[in-house]
């Protein structure tokens, strides 16, 4: 579940201080841990992240929940993918991929 995430400590240090990403990285991370969610404007915020942080793990996992949960499973799954391969010791990534089975 997406509800699943670890302190912002942790989080906040998978994704290193960048001046070009600094604000993005707030508003990501703002999103993350906001109880109500729009997706949509959620997945729009990672895709820009991902392009910046292409080995970022949490940027990467979030991004492919959010596509998954807009409607574009198949897509998101490689972004999801990703993650794991950046970090197969975190399990989020394991169940958002189980989530995809159908």
């Amino acid at each position: 579940s997406i509800k699943a995430f670890p302190s912002k400590t942790i989080a906040r240090r998978q994704i290193s201080s960048n001046a070009g990403t600094e604000k993005l990285q707030e508003e990501c991370w703002k999103w993350v841990f906001s109880p109500q969610k729009d997706f949509v404007a959620g997945r729009d915020m990672f895709a820009k992240l991902v392009s910046l942080k292409p080995q970022d793990f949490w940027a990467n996992l979030v991004y492919g929940a959010c596509l998954t949960i807009t409607g574009s499973a198949v897509q998101g799954e490689g972004y999801i993918r990703n993650a794991k391969k950046i970090d197969s010791n975190i399990p989020h990534a394991y169940s958002l991929l189980a989530q995809n089975l159908k």
